[in-house]
């Protein structure tokens, strides 16, 4: 096993843990735009590590799907535009690392040490929300609630980091893994107990349809389940509580901010894009559509509607591809069920959040995803050898990629202490999600 893939996946451990204690390494003045920098650079290293390893036989199938998709955006190129760029950029990233993990990770015998880089990943999330008391001191003293998280910017970044994390946790957990026995009520409760204050309802109801899955597919962890639900349970009894108090001593009725009957301008947001996509159905109304449009937000808060909506059939095409490959998953003997829970639980909440968008979040992601993909075991029986086929597809994408880098993205990889700045702060690719590209913090205002 190449010390490489160590390195490799304990990167991103590494990476996902500075995020969530707040640092940053400094090469961008924003974590949010230097873990994108970090992603880009990673994948082209994937790449490259892809196409010199000897053992690499992808299905042919897959085969046949990357290359009709690769001459399919060829001819497209000529239409792109930097926020088409930066879209394509993101799905080839979603794509890339999940899949090297997979295949590296399938080979790699020390899982003792997977486990305690999970474990340190998981405690470096769990540790943010103990400043959650000062909030509340603050909250009863004057009535605002302050942002507890480490990390700069929107809440619910970290709160769809969170939801994978807890499944790595039940999955640690179910496999008896002894260093988290004594810590994983306490880190249950941290992390459910920030989602009730964020009022992250489609995080918790992501949460909440994965348990339910665990639940009714294996019966050898119910108890587990329960117990965890249990725990959740009295998270939410404290997040309670402390509104009662409020209302009790400032005399006022104030809400639970995870009880809200809108939309949160979801619903808005998808009929405004739906209404331009049936202009054009089959070619879609362009990636990163809204970060070309003065509407306040820059993603679709909907991975499925993203797709179908910016990338009409094409995207329609690439979403039963990704379906497919996680059922594959999803219906194998050999995937941890808490796995599989949490790759649905990601599934749901893709349905209402950016977690496929936010680079923190996409990082928690492909973790999962990897380890999920290296438990799943194909039928080598009937198995196509097609090393060198491979090989061509690997070289393919990674000349496309570079192109891209090279002529789009280039400029922000060699821009140090640089960030991103439009008009109006709402995440998307950048941390500004309008934003073309990253300019040097002096020109910032």
């Amino acid at each position: 096993m190449p010390l490489f893939l160590c390195y490799m996946f304990y990167f991103l451990i590494f990476f996902s843990g500075l995020f969530l204690l707040g640092y940053k390494l400094g090469w961008s003045i924003f974590q949010y735009d230097e873990l994108r920098l970090l992603q880009i650079l990673i994948t082209s290293i994937i790449f490259i590590v892809l196409f010199f390893k000897t053992k690499l036989n992808l299905n042919l199938k897959n085969i046949c799907f990357f290359l009709l998709f690769f001459v399919i955006i060829f001819f497209q190129l000529y239409d792109f535009g930097i926020y088409q760029y930066q879209d394509f950029m993101l799905i080839i990233i979603i794509v890339m690392i999940p899949f090297y993990l997979g295949i590296e990770l399938n080979q790699y015998n020390k899982t003792q040490y997977l486990n305690h880089s999970l474990l340190f990943l998981i405690i470096c999330s769990a540790l943010p929300v103990l400043f959650i008391t000062l909030s509340i001191k603050d909250f009863f003293r004057d009535g605002i609630w302050y942002s507890w998280q480490m990390n700069a910017g929107n809440i619910r970044i970290f709160d769809s980091v969170i939801v994978p994390i807890i499944f790595l946790a039940i999955y640690l957990k179910s496999i008896n893994y002894k260093y988290i026995s004594y810590i994983y009520p306490c880190i249950v409760f941290l992390l459910t107990l920030g989602l009730w204050f964020d009022g992250a309802r489609a995080a918790l109801l992501s949460v909440l349809m994965g348990l339910v899955v665990i639940f009714i597919f294996s019966k050898q962890h119910r108890k587990l389940i329960l117990g965890t639900a249990a725990v959740i349970l009295f998270s939410f009894a404290v997040y309670h509580l402390t509104y009662y108090f409020y209302n009790q001593i400032q005399d006022v009725e104030k809400s639970l901010n995870v009880i809200r009957t809108s939309s949160s301008g979801r619903w808005e947001l998808w009929s405004y894009v739906y209404q331009k996509w049936i202009e054009q159905p089959w070619k879609g109304v362009g990636a990163n559509f809204l970060a070309t449009t003065d509407y306040p937000l820059n993603h679709l808060h909907n991975f499925y509607l993203k797709l179908i909506f910016e990338w009409g059939v094409l995207g329609f095409i690439f979403l039963c591809w990704i379906f497919y490959q996680l059922m594959k998953v999803l219906t194998s003997n050999d995937v941890h069920v808490a796995l599989k829970a949490g790759i649905c639980a990601v599934a749901v909440d893709a349905f209402f959040s950016g977690n496929l968008v936010y680079p923190a979040s996409q990082i928690s992601i492909v973790l999962l995803l990897g380890l999920a993909f290296s438990q799943y075991k194909p039928d080598l029986q009937v198995a196509r050898q097609t090393k060198y086929l491979s090989k061509f597809v690997i070289l393919l994408w990674f000349g496309l990629f570079m192109y891209i880098l090279g002529n789009y993205f280039l400029q922000d990889l060699l821009c140090l202490q640089c960030g991103s700045h439009a008009e109006l702060m709402a995440p998307g690719f950048w941390y500004y999600g309008k934003a073309e590209h990253l300019i040097h913090h002096s020109l910032i205002p």
